[in-house]
């Protein structure tokens, strides 16, 4: 009777051992890429305008710089740019000398000045206009023109709810492939975002598109999500 029971508790050992490996081997996990774009037409732009003055001496640069950049800013008020719009991104003041082969126009020392504005332009009808301006006000650094829309966010929102459906349906077909069936998600993650738009980089092409009434065209930008999905996958049923 002791090695009846005995034989049992062994068998039933044993099928408890066996039923996860069977788990396992029915069960896995099938790892797909999800991607989705969306494009919007530019709303806003953003650019660095400001001006850099050089004079014998350090008053004289810092003197001139601040008339020229009252100037500059009357200008893009008077463009339309609200005052909030308008921030200081750099103000540097740097000594230009003749030594390791630099050339001054006086031969000795000379004092650069520069102050570069960081601007918001709402309204793109005034894009143009801000940038004439301005140039006429004395600007000599306009460079990072750039486009976005206001409504990115949301944007990027609906890239990632069509970039899960694009990775469902890749690992939806490639389950079917493998006679497999589609279970839970088993883990998500976001690879992150990609902004792409259109700007202008070279400052002389700027300034010189300004100088001859050019219009500048902002196309679109968008907004593209990338993700990786873990779903559950199980063997597909026998057809009765």
């Amino acid at each position: 009777m002791k090695k009846i029971l005995i034989v049992l508790l062994a068998a039933v050992l044993a099928l408890s051992l066996a039923v996860p490996t069977l788990a396992e081997e029915d069960t896995h996990i099938i790892r797909v890429n999800g991607t989705a774009s969306v494009s919007l037409a530019a709303d806003t732009a953003t650019l660095y305008l400001g001006a850099a003055t050089r004079e014998q001496t350090a008053e004289e640069a810092l003197k001139n710089n601040t008339k020229v950049m009252a100037d500059i800013l009357a200008a893009a008020e008077k463009a339309g740019i609200p005052k909030e719009d308008i921030i200081t991104s750099q103000y540097n003041v740097q000594i230009i000398s003749n030594m390791y082969g630099y050339a001054t126009e006086s031969g000795g020392l000379e004092y650069e000045v520069s102050n570069v504005l960081y601007i918001t332009v709402r309204n793109l009808e005034n894009l143009s206009a801000v940038i004439d301006e301005a140039t006429k006000a004395g600007a000599n650094n306009i460079y990072g023109l750039e486009f976005s829309n206001s409504k990115t966010t949301q944007a990027y929102e609906k890239a990632m709810t069509l970039a899960v459906e694009n990775a469902k349906a890749n690992a939806q077909v490639l389950a079917a492939a493998a006679g497999r069936t589609l279970g839970e998600v088993v883990r998500i993650e976001d690879m992150g975002t990609y902004r792409g738009g259109y700007g202008l980089a070279n400052n002389m092409e700027m300034l010189d598109a300004s100088a001859k009434g050019a219009a500048i065209v902002s196309g679109d930008v968008s907004v593209t999500s990338n993700i990786v999905i873990e779903f559950e996958l199980a063997k597909a049923p026998l057809l009765p």
